[in-house]
């Protein structure tokens, strides 16, 4: 205690310096305060996008359907899928869980034909899964009382269809035979992820299994946790109570997304360890200058008794209680930033045009700012004023008595 007093006693008495240490280092941190929750909400917002309109939280598929996914099998099913959703649905954490039959379908109105992506759903468990009962533009979402096909806006435009329009489906069932099914346009959807607006047309699962000839089967089934359940923990329950099928987190169907989300905070992560070396030489050349200047007054203190490991710990004081001015400094100065970024956000859709991204984004992006990261700035401050007063510290010590004195300090 009695070495802060001497520490906040030079502090006030070398004003001048103390303001530029104390303003350097609050914009250095004011800057990566905003920058950790830039990061983080960053990743919040891609991550749960991507959970939202096309992965949920947890897949559950056949064991051995990995293993041949890039053509669409139908024969490596989830068998018993009303049974099973119902077991699944009494597991703790489950807040929702609905079938998949992801199939290729070759999709025709007038002269217009294409080849995509068919996904038949369970539109009532759909619904608590993904964002996509939300996402219609025209005409309304699938249910059992409203059969038919979703499609979205651009290839309506394609196709130059609107809901109650008639399209041919033709696809290949289970047993390789092909099948031809006419299906009535319920709605136009728009999610605003070209991977899916550009590639998919969603059944309802009944009617999908007429086309397929499948009985109460899926390709796989949908997870979404119940609010407050971690998704880890959603994992290890649904792996437990499912021995005999494969269970995968949503991070591996969406590996080009998460691998583009952690290059990109690598990249950020990199500048805000470059702007903190930056503090730390400030510091310490500040440092070194201000023990230069004072080599008169700590020769005093060492001649009146203080020794060199109190020596020390004084610098560093000083250092450390410049760091938490500086903190406190940052806090307020990226204030307005922090408010922005985290409670107004930025409108995407006057920053991005159409198809620049090919990641979904919606139309508002926030940063994401955690009382972590408030605690992780101050022990950066502290840290980066001690490192850089380190080595002025030690040669302070190193000042012999008499030749302090004569000094003119």
């Amino acid at each position: 205690m009695k070495l802060l007093r001497i520490a906040v006693r030079n502090i006030r008495r070398n004003r001048r310096r103390t303001i530029l240490n104390v303003i350097a280092l609050a914009v250095g941190l004011g800057i990566a305060l905003i920058a950790f929750g830039w990061i983080n909400g960053y990743q919040v917002y891609i991550y749960g996008t991507l959970q939202d309109i096309e992965t949920g939280h947890v897949q559950i598929l056949n064991r051995e359907y990995l293993d041949e996914a890039v053509r669409l099998p139908l024969d490596l099913n989830v068998p018993n899928y009303t049974e099973t959703r119902v077991a699944l649905t009494n597991i703790e954490g489950v807040g929702a869980a609905g079938g998949r039959i992801n199939f290729s379908a070759k999709v025709s109105h007038g002269a217009e034909s294409s080849y995509l992506l068919g996904r038949a759903i369970d539109p009532e468990a759909e619904a608590e899964i993904t964002v996509l009962a939300d996402s219609i533009k025209e005409g309304s979402y699938l249910s059992l009382e409203n059969p038919g096909i979703l499609v979205s806006v651009p290839l309506a435009k394609r196709f130059g269809v609107t809901p109650g329009d008639t399209m041919f489906i033709t696809a290949r069932d289970r047993y390789d035979v092909e099948n031809l099914i006419d299906a009535r346009v319920v709605g136009l959807y728009e999610l605003g992820y070209p991977a899916v607006d550009d590639n998919i047309v969603f059944f309802d699962l009944i009617t999908a299994s007429e086309l397929l000839s499948m009985e109460d089967e899926v390709t796989k089934i949908v997870l979404r946790a119940a609010p407050g359940t971690a998704i880890p923990e959603l994992y290890s329950r649904v792996t437990e109570s499912v021995p005999d099928l494969a269970v995968k987190s949503w991070q591996y169907f969406a590996q080009v997304a998460v691998s583009g989300v952690q290059a990109d905070t690598a990249s950020f992560q990199i500048i805000v360890v470059v702007l903190i070396l930056l503090v730390v030489v400030g510091i310490l050349n500040s440092m070194s200058m201000s023990v230069y200047e004072r080599t008169r007054e700590l020769g005093t203190l060492r001649a009146i008794g203080m020794k060199r490991r109190q020596m020390v710990g004084v610098i560093i004081a000083e250092a450390v209680t410049i760091g938490v001015l500086g903190f406190i400094g940052g806090v307020i100065l990226s204030a307005p930033a922090v408010y922005y970024t985290g409670w107004v956000g930025f409108d995407l859709t006057q920053l991005l045009s159409e198809g620049d991204l090919e990641i979904p984004f919606g139309d508002r992006f926030f940063a994401a700012f955690t009382v972590g990261h408030y605690i992780l700035t101050l022990v950066i401050g502290i840290v980066a004023t001690a490192a850089g007063a380190w080595i002025p510290a030690r040669r302070a010590a190193r000042i012999e008595v008499a030749e302090a004195m004569r000094t003119a300090g």
